[in-house]
């Protein structure tokens, strides 16, 4: 990998979010790394970093586990005041059911927290202490990813984390961000109320069948705000502005230009 590249870093990253990592300058080694979170439990560490462009477009949050990097959320500036989760990844041996089958001693080890979740509350308890919010896209058929984005944190004593989105929310999100709704779905009824999905209108009906297309869109953000973006045309120049200026300045060209090829 080209210099400047952390490589130990971009097998730690969900392959649809790493070229955008690289050419945003997240895996710059150069790039400042600050500690969230850290905890020992036995014989394992667990540890959660940040890393943030300059500029506060991108955004890296990395778990490491006895200084082996285990996971990452990467993030993108959609706003001024909120990012959108663009992948969030974990090994292969930090991942729940193969971990604590294969790494954790259940006589010795403590009561370990579940790798993914430990990484999400750093990322919740971190943005919301800069008071920002966060969107993100999950296919409804990834069940495991859904229970970890629906789990609620204790934070100041108040249960917080993502919420699903509201079919209105929903598409005032796919205005904002230019994406065209193809068909809705009810994903879940019940005394909550309805939860709805959306099939993107580039995204075909896979093996026949429209449930393997269907998008949930959840919104984090602080004393229950919803979600209220309007796209405007300053709004997204000004974007569009930033994200050139944050490649250009900090990202690696020639790094992203070679994973490109590589897919």
């Amino acid at each position: 990998m080209s210099a400047g590249v952390d490589s130990d870093l971009l097998n730690s990253i969900l392959d649809s979010a790493r070229i955008k990592a690289i050419l945003f300058g997240l895996c710059n080694h150069k790039l400042a790394e600050h500690t969230l979170k850290r905890n020992v439990y036995g014989a394992f560490t667990y540890c959660v970093t940040s890393r943030i462009t300059p500029n506060r477009y991108g955004w890296l949050h990395t778990l490491y586990i006895n200084n082996d990097k285990a996971g990452t959320i990467v993030s993108l500036q959609i706003s001024d005041t909120m990012y959108h989760m663009v992948g969030m990844f974990i090994r292969e041996p930090y991942r729940r059911s193969k971990f604590f089958a294969e790494q954790v001693n259940p006589e010795s080890d403590f009561d370990l927290p579940n790798p993914s979740e430990y990484l999400m509350e750093a990322l919740v308890n971190d943005v919301l202490a800069h008071d920002r919010q966060m969107t993100l896209e999950v296919m409804n058929n990834n069940r495991g990813a859904c229970e970890l984005y629906d789990r609620q944190y204790l934070i100041n004593n108040q249960p917080t984390g993502f919420l699903m989105m509201t079919k209105p929310e929903i598409a005032s999100y796919a205005a904002f961000r230019n994406k065209k709704i193809g068909k809705w779905h009810l994903v879940e009824s019940g005394e909550a109320g309805e939860r709805w999905g959306a099939q993107w209108s580039h995204i075909p009906d896979y093996n026949n069948s429209s449930r393997w297309s269907i998008n949930r869109v959840y919104l984090l953000s602080l004393n229950g705000r919803r979600f209220s973006l309007q796209k405007t045309f300053i709004h997204s120049m000004q974007m569009r502005w930033k994200a050139l200026l944050t490649l250009l300045r900090y990202g690696n060209i020639g790094a992203g230009l070679s994973a490109i090829l590589k897919r």
